[in-house]
């Protein structure tokens, strides 16, 4: 388990006018949202390269044979596209975006343990979408990640009348962000993060995708300082305005220290990305991860 600097930023490439652009549109209806994507998307693969080539790196390892890129980084770009409009439209309210979640009994069943829940998930799919779900088990939700966009950008998701259904309240860049999500389930309650975006802190490196990765592991020690059980979900986009969020094995790591403690939770990390690669093997298009995951 080591430390490293962060290597993404966590803004958004479209900015305040593109993104009101988009938010303005999904008022009139989703649809000609997805039509103006067609075009945007096909800027972004042309002129703004750069922003892609995180996008093609992981092409490039997801299937053998790339053939012509240009079309498949088109389809990963629109996809992304597709998912942010998507969760504007389904924070709005509009009963446009539908989610079945098949998650709720495995996460009724852990949090009646008394022990808290960990809930883990990958920029993936709808992940936004999913963590929504988790206000329905009437517990408090503390959810730890990165925030790094632009106030502005923001707001201008916001006129399309999307609003943030969680509240990030840490990153654990500080210990009193690790004391306080520990807290949080010393009193039965949720605590949330992602496992695959490495944004600074300590991580192990896992094999992912033919390569090595780094990723964070501040959940699966935390799972072990605390004995709450770990729960990793996905919310994938099965077709046109219907999402669906399954999970995997619940994971119960054992209050270990020093290298015993390192040991499970690098098995732990592996286990995660390899659930992610399985996911990846039949929804290629749904990764969203645009920037040199491998450290290329």
């Amino acid at each position: 388990m080591k430390k490293n600097k962060i290597s993404w930023t966590g803004k958004s490439y479209g900015g305040y006018w593109g993104t009101l652009s988009f938010a303005l549109l999904l008022r009139v209806g989703i649809l000609p949202a997805y039509v103006l994507l067609v075009f945007v998307s096909a800027f972004f693969v042309v002129f703004r390269r750069e922003a892609c080539r995180g996008g093609i790196l992981y092409l490039k390892r997801r299937f053998k044979n790339t053939g012509c890129i240009f079309f498949k980084i088109y389809k990963l770009v629109f996809s992304f596209g597709m998912s942010i409009l998507d969760k504007i439209s389904f924070f709005s309210g509009s009963g446009k975006i539908f989610c079945s979640d098949y998650c709720d009994s495995e996460i009724k069943n852990l949090l009646s343990e008394g022990r808290g829940l960990i809930v883990c998930t990958a920029h993936i799919g709808g992940w936004q979408i999913a963590g929504a779900q988790l206000s329905k088990y009437n517990r408090p939700v503390y959810v730890m990640g990165a925030d790094m966009e632009d106030e502005k950008v923001s707001k201008a998701a916001a006129v399309g009348g999307a609003s943030k259904k969680l509240e990030i309240k840490g990153d654990f860049s500080e210990p009193a962000d690790i004391l306080s999500a520990y807290a949080a389930l010393k009193r039965g309650e949720i605590t949330a993060m992602h496992i695959d975006r490495y944004a600074g802190g300590r991580f192990a490196e896992v094999n992912f995708l033919g390569g090595r990765a780094k990723v964070p592991i501040a959940a699966y020690v935390l799972a072990a300082k605390s004995g709450a059980p770990l729960l990793q979900v996905a919310c994938i986009r099965e077709r046109a305005f219907k999402y669906a969020i399954f999970h995997f094995k619940a994971v119960k790591i054992p209050r270990l220290r020093g290298q015993e403690l390192e040991k499970a939770c690098i098995a732990a990390a592996q286990t995660s990305m390899d659930n992610i690669s399985e996911v990846l093997a039949r929804h290629p298009y749904q990764w969203f991860n645009f920037y040199d995951f491998w450290g290329e």
